[in-house]
């Protein structure tokens, strides 16, 4: 695996192209590389963030009212 080489990840029936980003050497056996999509696909990783990432707003949200009302 080199910086900037295109692969293809296989994931059930969809494909998608990634560029490596980079890769680090973590031990003699083990390499881990970051990936960057050049096609996004919609739920390709079989997690929606969206919905995660509204989870994650509304809890923040939740926590400064909170902390405004312990205030007054």
């Amino acid at each position: 695996m080199k910086t900037g080489e295109i692969i293809v990840l296989h994931r059930g029936a969809k494909n998608a192209k990634f560029r490596i980003s980079w890769v680090q050497q973590v031990n003699p056996k083990e390499i881990q590389a970051g990936i960057e999509a050049l096609e996004p696909r919609e739920n390709f990783w079989g997690v929606d963030l969206t919905a995660e990432e509204r989870e994650e707003k509304k809890s923040v949200d939740m926590l400064m009212t909170l902390l405004s009302e312990t205030k007054t």
